[in-house]
C-alpha cells in the first residue's frame, strides 16, 4: 500500500477494479468497504472545502462514534490542507456511548486517541452522549494520556423528554460538575453540548473563570490497546 497520500485513493479504485479477478483474498472479500470508504471522504473533502471557503478559523471532528469514520474525515481534511497549502488548527471530539466506556464502534478511549493522535490535533475531547456526572472518568482518562489540550463539552445530564430542554441539567448543575473536572485539572476547553443553553454556557464560563487550565505533558506515555479486525 503506498504511504503518499495522494496516491492512495487512487490505489484503493485500482484495487476495486481488479478484485474481481486478483488473487488478493482481503480485497475480494471486501470491495464494499473501499468503495464505502471513498464515498465517505470524498464527501468529508467536499465538506471542508466548502467550509474553508465559507472562511472557517478551526475545523472541528466532533461527536466521533465510530474511529474509521473520524479517520476517513481526518484524511480528507488534510488533502484539502494539503491542495490549499494551509493547515487549519484541527479539534476532535469522541463520545462515549455507555457505561462500557467505549464508543459505538468498541474502542476505549485510550484506544481512540492512539489511532487518531498522528493527526496532531490542537485539542481532543468528549462530548455529547452521557453527561459531564457518567463522563468524568472517560475524561480523566483521556487528560491522563494525550499530549495536547483537552476539550470536554458534555449533554446537560442524560435526555428527559419531559424536560423543556429536552434534559434535566439546569446551568448550576451542568457548571459545578465541570468546575470539578478543571479544579482535578482535566481540562484546557469547557463548553456544552444537547440541551445546554446560553445560560449554562454563561454559568460554565463564570465558574471557570479563574481556574488555571490542565497542564499539557511533555513527555508521550503510552498505552496499549487491542482490537480484533
Amino acid at each position: 500500500m503506498p504511504k503518499d497520500k495522494k496516491t492512495l485513493l487512487s490505489f484503493w479504485e485500482d484495487q476495486m477494479k481488479q478484485s474481481h479477478t486478483s488473487s488478493n483474498y482481503f480485497f475480494r472479500k471486501s470491495p464494499s468497504h473501499y468503495h464505502m470508504m471513498l464515498l465517505v471522504m470524498s464527501a468529508y473533502k467536499e465538506q471542508t472545502k466548502s467550509l474553508i471557503e465559507g472562511g472557517v478559523d478551526i475545523i472541528l471532528v466532533e461527536t466521533v462514534f465510530d474511529t474509521l469514520n473520524c479517520k476517513a474525515a481526518l484524511f480528507a481534511i488534510d488533502q484539502v490542507f494539503e491542495e490549499n497549502s494551509q493547515k487549519l488548527p484541527l479539534m476532535i471530539s469522541g463520545t462515549v456511548t455507555d457505561a462500557s466506556g467505549r464508543i459505538l464502534s468498541g474502542q476505549t478511549v485510550s484506544a481512540f486517541w492512539n489511532s487518531i493522535r498522528h493527526a496532531k490535533p490542537l485539542t481532543i475531547g468528549l462530548n455529547c452522549a452521557l453527561g459531564a456526572a457518567l463522563m468524568r472518568p472517560y475524561a480523566e482518562e483521556l487528560s491522563r494520556i494525550a499530549d495536547t489540550n483537552i476539550c470536554i463539552y458534555p449533554n446537560a445530564g442524560l435526555p428527559n423528554p419531559m424536560s423543556d430542554t429536552g434534559f434535566d441539567e439546569k446551568p448550576h448543575d451542568t457548571s459545578e460538575l465541570l468546575k470539578e473536572f478543571a479544579d482535578s485539572g482535566f481540562v484546557n476547553i469547557a463548553g456544552g453540548c444537547c440541551g445546554t443553553t446560553p445560560d449554562h454556557i454563561k454559568a460554565i464560563a463564570e465558574q471557570l473563570e479563574n481556574i488555571p487550565p490542565r497542564i499539557v505533558p511533555t513527555q508521550e506515555v503510552f498505552t496499549l490497546s487491542l482490537i480484533h479486525i
